[in-house]
């Protein structure tokens, strides 16, 4: 790629607040003897024309005092972490992510690596796919030349995706996570020797020798990409199973139902706060309860992971059943008010298309019945203290939830109207 074209993608994919920052941060770098890479990732979206949100940077010199110059400049403060010679500074509008250059070497498949100093070519030496290997010098004013010492630019054209070397997997079995990934994402082909390298890893056994926690981590990383069903199958057709429990591989239904996800919870403007773990849920929700909970422990997951693995793909399944016996909408938005949240919404992501209608219109109605008064205004009407308060609060939300009682004067009616029938 020409130096004209390389300037204009630049351009195009980094927002000029990011790009003033990162030229600051080459004369910052400069003044200390440093120089500044842009690398990774990153440059291999800004060259396949992508916006960047992300700037990921290579520095070859004493990475902890440029960080703390620069949080110095932004009115920023840095994390510095340094088994790795990394630092985050961030600031007020965003944050930089800064890494030293360097070597990498692996006592055994699926341990962390030594560290140590290095140029920018051993720095990309080390990285897992060509396409990953590349580095834009960044220049107080413009960029220097494109480095690409593994011709990462023709398999971008061709879009192939290849290691640097037949033990990469072996030194770090993620990468198959991250193969799984970038071909689903970009549309590309695993390249035929890096295909059969991985193989030959995953025959091996390497991706079980990783600690659950980052076995974990890819997993969230595949589930929070824009096609997750696709990029389960392809892990699944790998036979990478095994990485988190050999007998829990996802059924057809679960990558049926998480390749429509997305878009589900989207439709559903989810009241859920993660999602992540939602779909976690609904990869596995078809297996034993045995099963999900040996797998929540190989991975060590956080609590409301484990929520959803374990728990709510049971409770969901009842919702289901009650779900198919509801009469009227009325029925349908009670159970949206009266279930529990977590479960309810796993439940619409399993759920066939005439059900998941429902429960969305179920949801909707739910939200738009607003309650307008509380246990205080039972108390000053005179209802004593006790069940009754949540008895009546309960009628007035399903007589507002069937349209009947929208102001408050009516909610109230209703509330007192329960109390005195019971």
């Amino acid at each position: 790629m020409k130096t004209q074209a390389i300037g204009a993608a630049f351009a195009a994919g980094i927002s000029r607040p990011d790009a003033r920052r990162i030229r600051r941060l080459a004369t910052i770098a400069a003044r200390h003897g440093g120089r500044v890479w842009l690398v990774g990732g990153p440059l291999r979206d800004l060259l396949l024309g992508r916006r960047l949100t992300d700037l990921d940077l290579a520095i070859d010199g004493a990475v902890q005092r440029i960080a703390r110059a620069v949080a110095r400049e932004f009115a920023g403060a840095v994390r510095w972490h340094p088994r790795f010679s990394t630092a985050t500074v961030s600031f007020p509008g965003g944050h930089l992510d800064l890494a030293a250059t360097r070597t990498e070497t692996y006592a055994a498949p699926g341990a962390l690596p030594r560290v140590a100093r290095g140029s920018i070519e051993e720095d990309l030496a080390r990285r897992d796919f060509s396409v990953n290997a590349m580095a834009l010098e960044i220049l107080p004013r413009g960029h220097g030349d494109l480095i690409d010492p593994f011709d990462a630019r023709a398999d971008l054209r061709s879009g192939t995706l290849r290691v640097l070397h037949e033990g990469s997997f072996a030194d770090d079995p993620t990468r198959a996570f991250r193969a799984a990934r970038f071909a689903v994402r970009f549309g590309f082909r695993v390249e035929r020797a890096t295909l059969a390298w991985m193989r030959a890893s995953i025959a091996r056994g390497e991706p079980s020798m990783l600690s659950g926690e980052r076995v974990a981590a890819e997993i969230r990383r595949a589930l929070n990409e824009p096609r997750p069903g696709a990029v389960f199958g392809l892990l699944a057709r790998w036979k990478l199973g095994p990485a988190w429990d050999a007998a829990g591989s996802p059924s057809t239904a679960g990558l049926t139902r998480l390749r429509y996800a997305n878009a589900r919870l989207r439709s559903l403007q989810t009241p859920s706060d993660d999602d992540t773990a939602l779909k976690l849920g609904v990869t596995f929700h078809d297996l034993s309860r045995i099963r999900r909970t040996r797998i929540a422990n190989r991975l060590r997951v956080k609590r409301s992971e484990r929520r959803f693995l374990v728990d709510a793909p049971d409770r969901a399944r009842e919702i289901r059943k009650r779900l198919r016996r509801a009469s009227g909408r009325h029925d349908v938005g009670a159970l949206c008010l009266a279930g529990e949240t977590d479960a309810l919404v796993l439940a619409a992501l399993l759920a066939g298309a005439a059900d998941f209608a429902k429960l969305r219109r179920g949801f909707r109605r739910a939200r738009q019945a607003v309650l307008r008064i509380d246990g205080h205004d039972l108390l000053r009407a005179g209802v004593p203290r006790g069940a009754g308060l949540a008895r009546g609060l309960a009628a007035a939300r399903r007589a507002c939830l069937a349209g009947r009682a929208t102001t408050r004067a009516a909610q109230l009616e209703a509330a007192l109207r329960e109390l005195r029938e019971t």
